[in-house]
């Protein structure tokens, strides 16, 4: 039955709990249980690898389009910038013509 428990030993409800010097002297000695009880579920509600790599991916895929989005629109503004400048040049040289 219960072998070489030793003072560091306590029960909860008949089943040995080793407390931390028990566990270093490595002097106790337990029966195995008739059976064992338990509870297994027996689908896990888990997110595989590939969908938390796929959630990762598409996180990133939207705030990259933001980006590009607010590069375009940033774009659009230096090139009309850059049409008025020609613009100006071109005044410039008919001016310096006449």
């Amino acid at each position: 039955m219960k072998q070489g428990i030793d003072s560091n030993t306590r029960y909860d409800f008949g089943t040995p709990v080793l407390t931390s010097d028990a566990v270093f002297n490595q002097n106790v000695t337990f029966e195995m249980p008739e059976g064992l009880i338990g509870v297994m579920d027996t689908k896990m509600e888990t997110m595989e690898k590939t969908d938390v790599l796929r959630n990762n991916l598409m996180q990133q895929q939207v705030e990259i389009e933001k980006q590009i989005s607010v590069l375009e629109g940033q774009l659009q503004r230096q090139k009309e910038y850059l049409a008025k400048i020609e613009g100006g040049i071109d005044v410039l040289d008919e001016l310096a013509k006449v």
